[in-house]
């Protein structure tokens, strides 16, 4: 389990939640259960893969599904520890996650990512 602070705009007329709500947040680089990546058409273009419904992926154990990508990585300091700081855009609602730096630094500007949740 991580200790990070997620912050993340969310379209509840999309997927309702509810003050007190416990989710489980997932960001991952691809949905295929192998991990290998999705793929991908032009550098920068992602390209829809159309056996997705056909068998089964991460995104079968979740509620929601987005796909976004990190548009801002920063280091901060808050309360004298030092911290990171990500922010995502899927498809217009922002997340930001801070916490711990090797917690987060696997994610790069620029890196594609799916963000899943489910409520537990």
């Amino acid at each position: 389990m991580y200790d990070l602070d997620v912050v993340l705009d969310l379209n509840v007329d999309v997927y309702p939640v509810s003050a007190g709500d416990k989710l489980s947040v997932c960001i991952a680089s691809t949905i295929n259960l192998d991990g290998k990546s999705m793929p991908v058409g032009d550098p920068g273009q992602q390209v829809y893969d159309t056996s997705v419904g056909k068998r089964a992926t991460l995104a079968d154990s979740y509620d929601y599904v987005a796909f976004g990508k990190v548009f801002k990585y920063k280091d901060a300091a808050k309360d004298g520890k030092v911290k990171a700081e990500v922010y995502a855009s899927f498809g217009g609602l922002l997340m930001q996650m801070s916490g711990d730096p090797k917690q987060l630094d696997e994610l790069d500007v620029d890196q594609s990512v799916y963000l899943l949740i489910r409520k537990v």
